[in-house]
C-alpha cells in the first residue's frame, strides 16, 4: 500500500476496500459539496467495488489513483489523480475535503506532495485540475499550487442540473 508523509500530522495513502464505509459517510456528509458526484448512484457498495478494482495495483498499471487525506489517522478527504495516461505522462488531479477541516490549508499541502512526487517519482511531464467555473474553493487550490488556466470548456459540465463552464488548469513538470 503507499503511503506518502505530508507532514507529522497528515498523510496520504490508498485507499482500500475496507475504508468504504467510512469513505462512504464522509461522502455522504459533504455530498452537496462534491460537484461531480451528484450524478453517481453513491453507495457503500459502489465505493468498496471502485477501491478493490484499483487498491491493488502497482503504480505502473494504474490508470487512477484513489488517495485518503488522513490527518492524525482520521479519513478527512480524498486527494486523488482522476486519470493516468502513462504514454502522454499526464494526471488528472481531483481532492476534497470534509467541511470540518477546511481553511486549514490540508488540501494544499497534500496535493502540493502528490505532485511533487508525480513529478520526481513517476515522472510525469503534465498535471491537470479540472473543476467549474463556480468553484471559487478549488479555483483557490489550483492557483496556490501554481497551476495556471489553460482552457475554459464552455458549457462542458453538469452541476446541480445547470450547464456550467470547466476549467482546465495544467502545471508542468520543470524541465
Amino acid at each position: 500500500m503507499f503511503v506518502l508523509k505530508v507532514d507529522k500530522h497528515l498523510t496520504l495513502q490508498t485507499l482500500k476496500p475496507q475504508d468504504a464505509n467510512q469513505f462512504h459517510r464522509l461522502a455522504v456528509k459533504n455530498l452537496p459539496r462534491l460537484f461531480w458526484w451528484h450524478d453517481i448512484h453513491l453507495t457503500e457498495a459502489f465505493i468498496k467495488g471502485l477501491l478493490s478494482r484499483v487498491a491493488d495495483k502497482s503504480w505502473r498499471y494504474h490508470t487512477i489513483w484513489l488517495g485518503g487525506v488522513y490527518f492524525n489517522r482520521q479519513l478527512v478527504g480524498s486527494v486523488s489523480l482522476n486519470t493516468i495516461n502513462w504514454q502522454q505522462r499526464v494526471a488528472t488531479l481531483g481532492y476534497w475535503l470534509d467541511i470540518d477541516f477546511t481553511g486549514q490549508g490540508i488540501i494544499h499541502r497534500c496535493a502540493d506532495k502528490l505532485v511533487q512526487y508525480c513529478f520526481s517519482q513517476l515522472k510525469l511531464r503534465t498535471i491537470e485540475i479540472h473543476c467549474h467555473a463556480g468553484n471559487t474553493a478549488s479555483i483557490a487550490v489550483a492557483k496556490r499550487l501554481g497551476f495556471e488556466i489553460k482552457q475554459k470548456l464552455r458549457q462542458a459540465g453538469v452541476v446541480d442540473g445547470k450547464v456550467v463552464d470547466i476549467y482546465v488548469f495544467r502545471k508542468r513538470a520543470i524541465d
